[in-house]
């Protein structure tokens, strides 16, 4: 018999077995980077205010920071695809450096950079949203957790709900807030076919750990 272990972590694999074979996932290069960000920033560019060449060379300086992780590129793609004007990007895109400048938050070099970007995604979350983020922390790491129970939670904490909410029920609500997470990329979540509402979401790894570091 074989045993998969997977692991961000090489020396996890060599403890259990010195001898064993280690596959290391190629990172995406600049250029697939820069595709897959493109698709998810640049869902429209029919706004007056969308600076297209000067947006593109911002995000072509912002994907260096993601290491050619496809969760940071995506991350930082839905972090930057409801701004829509050359004054939010640059705000952006400065915050991305005072992150990496200050580097006071994580401490593996070799993923710090990467790690800021996704910190910088809970950063630029309204307050509700970050409510419902960080109450994820709750849950064991890997686990599917249920959205219709999800609900009852987040509303037991009493979190501020937007106006565009009102006289929606507490499911609903719920389903708003993870479509908005999904949508950011920061929470993956599972559909039911029939319904189309969400079922479960869980954190990727990488993300739960900007979560807990921020709860």
């Amino acid at each position: 018999w074989k045993v998969l272990l997977t692991s961000r972590n090489e020396g996890v694999a060599l403890r259990a077995d010195p001898e064993c074979f280690t596959f290391k996932p190629e990172c995406l290069n600049h250029e697939e980077s820069w595709t897959l960000f493109q698709m998810i920033a640049f869902p429209r560019k029919d706004t007056t205010e969308y600076k297209v060449n000067e947006m593109e060379e911002m995000g072509k300086q912002m994907i260096k920071h993601c290491g050619g992780l496809p969760l940071a590129v995506k991350v930082l793609g839905g972090l930057l695809a409801p701004q829509y004007t050359l004054r939010e990007w640059t705000r952006i895109y400065e915050n991305i450096g005072s992150h990496i400048v200050r580097r006071t938050s994580f401490t593996d070099e070799d993923n710090s950079s990467v790690y800021h970007v996704l910190s910088l995604s809970f950063e630029e979350l309204p307050i509700y949203l970050k409510h419902c983020f960080l109450y994820l922390a709750h849950f064991p790491e890997d686990s599917a957790i249920d959205v219709g129970k999800l609900s009852y939670c987040w509303a037991t904490e009493g979190i501020q709900r937007p106006r565009h909410y009102d006289g929606a029920t507490i499911r609903e609500v719920a389903d708003g807030y993870v479509a908005e997470l999904v949508k950011r990329n920061m929470v993956i979540s599972e559909r039911d076919i029939s319904t189309l509402r969400f079922e479960t979401c869980h954190l990727h790894d990488m993300m739960r750990e900007v979560c807990l570091l921020k709860a």
